[in-house]
């Protein structure tokens, strides 16, 4: 299967993905590309260099990006289905995913700078609030909110940013975030990324409890590896 994929990519003529799905036989395996329609006579040679077997023209389909974007898109509204049993991705010039086990460790590594940012803004609304100046300790209370709650929101991500993206400027983020938080955290979120709130005790109270929260959640991610 490598040297078919190694033989495409070296003289690639439009060809961006091929999947073989297998039969019970090897003669009876079929075969999908993705590309340009004129390089189906380029693969079946290819195949059947690898293969050592002919494959005859109604094993091979070649579609266009566009009339695959089309399939996938009926896919995910739910008209046709592809069946994933004894497919094999062949080639690709997309890269190869990143292992989830990676992809999560990389996510959680992203949360930590808005995690801290978060600590150190409670820790100076709750020095505020018990000294006795509970409005100034609003706006630090905002930012420990926003910033746990973009920790939590990192690990939502598909892909792995530089940083970790501003949840009030990232569409969709808010209802990732609901799946995680309560309807108290949820209430308090709002309220922060509405503008600084009303200070008082039972906000910096508040605000911890959803640090708290953030902390308990990011830990227990990282317990599942």
């Amino acid at each position: 299967m490598r040297h078919l994929a190694d033989a495409i990519g070296l003289a690639n003529p439009g060809i961006t993905q091929l999947s073989m799905k297998a039969g019970d036989e090897a003669s009876a395996a079929t075969f999908l590309a993705v590309g340009n329609e004129l390089a189906a006579g380029f693969v079946r040679s290819k195949i059947q260099k690898s293969f050592g077997t002919d494959v005859p023209a109604d094993r091979l389909t070649v579609l266009t990006p566009e009339e695959f974007a089309l399939l996938k898109k009926l896919e995910a509204q739910g008209f046709i289905q592809f069946v994933a049993e004894k497919t094999t991705q062949v080639y690709s010039t997309e890269p190869a995913a990143e292992p989830p086990a990676r992809r999560k460790a990389a996510l959680l590594k992203l949360a930590e700078a808005p995690m801290a940012e978060a600590r150190r803004a409670l820790k100076m609304a709750t020095l505020l609030g018990d000294g006795g100046f509970p409005d100034e300790a609003a706006v630090p209370v905002a930012k420990a909110v926003i910033g746990a709650a973009t920790a939590l929101h990192a690990l939502t991500l598909e892909a792995v940013p530089d940083a970790a993206p501003e949840i009030a400027s990232t569409p969709g983020a808010g209802a990732r975030l609901a799946a995680i938080l309560d309807g108290a955290d949820a209430v308090l979120l709002q309220l922060c990324l509405g503008g600084t709130p009303a200070g008082s005790p039972a906000l910096v109270a508040s605000a911890s409890a959803f640090v708290e929260h953030a902390e308990t959640h990011l830990a227990a991610e990282a317990l599942k590896g």
